[in-house]
């Protein structure tokens, strides 16, 4: 019955994950849904080193090579646990800070998107306002920065502009490339 009762709870555990999992994604805002898959794409990554690591400390190698090296058969056993929880650990970190960073950028969406509705609705001069119309001139990137003749539209959403760039940039953010794993090895 206990095993039953640790499969029961691990089915539970994984049923709640995908829900909350469902429910991230259906609440997200469209740029930030690339931003959830990176996570959960690197949450993968992470899973699969410490499946890799459980599986290794069941086999009879650590054991041996323990031996030969420390002179302890447990001590690298020992060492591959420690490994295992710090992976998760790492894994519950990495998660709980990419979820307030998106969190935080679709409050900045929001806010982008106040101040694009009060832009287009009133003659108010403000900074974002400023920005925009600076955007939508497409001056050449040559002085004496004249606007060009390829001008975008007067309602062009400079907001959702700034929210789909924040989205892409965030999703690079948060993926961890080839490199930055080379970099933690050393």
């Amino acid at each position: 019955t206990a095993v039953v009762s640790i499969i029961v709870f691990l089915i539970v555990v994984t049923i709640a994950f995908e829900e909350g999992k469902a429910q991230l994604e259906k609440a997200a805002s469209l740029n930030m849904r690339p931003v959830l898959a990176a996570l959960f794409g690197e949450l993968t990554i992470l899973g699969f080193l410490s499946a890799c690591t459980f599986v290794i400390t069941q086999t009879e190698w650590p054991n041996h090579v323990s031996e030969q090296v420390f002179h302890d058969p447990h001590l690298l056993v020992e060492l591959f646990e420690q490994l295992h929880y710090s992976v998760f650990f790492i894994m519950v970190a990495y998660m709980l800070q990419v979820l307030l960073l998106v969190h935080q950028s679709m409050k900045t969406e929001r806010t982008w998107d106040r101040m694009e509705q009060r832009a287009s609705t009133t003659a108010e001069d403000n900074l974002f306002s400023r920005l925009r119309k600076e955007f939508v001139l497409e001056r050449s990137a040559e002085p004496p920065f004249e606007p060009s003749s390829s001008r975008l539209p007067d309602d062009f959403r400079f907001g959702r502009y700034l929210s789909i760039c924040l989205g892409r940039n965030m999703a690079h953010v948060v993926d961890i490339s080839v490199a930055s794993w080379g970099f933690i090895l050393l």
